[in-house]
């Protein structure tokens, strides 16, 4: 049984998931779905882990666990700490996305609305499992056997299965490269010899570990998938994302499960 089954049957909205690896774009685009589906009628309003809002309890939550990840950088990942961390890593991921669809998420589609997600649990414990493999070179099946934990962490939807769409945004590796250069970010990753940097050439090889994996999961669950690139427009790739959405919502609609209007 999945938390879902134990609550009332949720409204008719959606909880739309836009997968991918870090440097994909992804944030700009979902700025770009979020507006564009606001422009077709839809309820429409991202899920945000920064700045968490709905009920109290579940903000406060959401916020303990970025302090968790913040703090991850000088606990876990720096060369003098003692244990990997990455068990409670992993956890605390989890559990806040299951927080975040509690205080955030089922509030948005039990009144017929869209909420929509940057990145979910597939690229969190994808990447940190790339991070296990690059800082602490584990055995090949000690690293499987993690992952596997990880993976199995959320063990089904905590949403149900048609109120859900997951879509992969793509983006080559060079792109990647050039739009963290221009970001001037410091986002640091491992290279192959397990050292710390914000090099772009590093980020680039290591985001492409995480796009291998997620678009592994991806194929694995069905999930479609939209290009972004340098020769693309925000605008135009969150069109297409609104395209999949609103043939999500037409399929269940001639279902007989027509959306209902949300509040604005």
């Amino acid at each position: 049984m999945h938390p879902y089954e134990l609550r009332r049957e949720p409204g008719t909205g959606l909880f739309v998931v836009i997968e991918g690896a870090d440097g994909s774009g992804k944030s700009t685009v979902v700025d770009e779905l979020t507006d564009e589906l606001g422009r077709r009628g839809h309820v429409a309003r991202k899920v945000d882990r920064s700045h968490p809002y709905g009920d109290a309890p579940y903000a406060r939550f959401v916020e303990a666990v970025d302090g968790i990840f913040r703090d991850g950088d000088r606990l876990f990942r720096s060369p003098a700490s003692v244990g990997s961390g990455y068990d409670l890593l992993s956890l605390a991921g989890a559990a806040q996305y299951v927080a975040l669809v509690y205080g955030q998420v089922l509030p948005i589609i039990d009144t017929g609305g869209i909420a929509i997600a940057e990145s979910w649990w597939t690229k969190t414990w994808v990447r940190l499992s790339l991070e296990v493999a690059r800082r602490l070179t584990p055995a090949a099946d000690k690293l499987a056997d993690f992952r596997r934990w990880q993976s199995g962490l959320i063990s089904g939807p905590v949403v149900p299965p048609d109120r859900m769409l997951t879509i992969v945004v793509e983006a080559d590796q060079r792109d990647r490269v050039k739009w963290h250069e221009a970001s001037s970010s410091e986002q640091r990753v491992f290279d192959r010899t397990g050292r710390s940097t914000s090099e772009a050439e590093a980020f680039g090889d290591f985001t492409e570990e995480i796009a291998r994996g997620v678009r592994d999961v991806g194929r694995a669950e069905g999930w479609p998938s939209v290009r972004n690139g340098s020769d693309m427009t925000p605008r135009a790739v969150s069109v297409e994302l609104a395209v999949l959405v609103q043939q999500t919502l037409d399929a269940r609609a001639t279902r007989g499960e027509a959306p209902q209007d949300a509040p604005r």
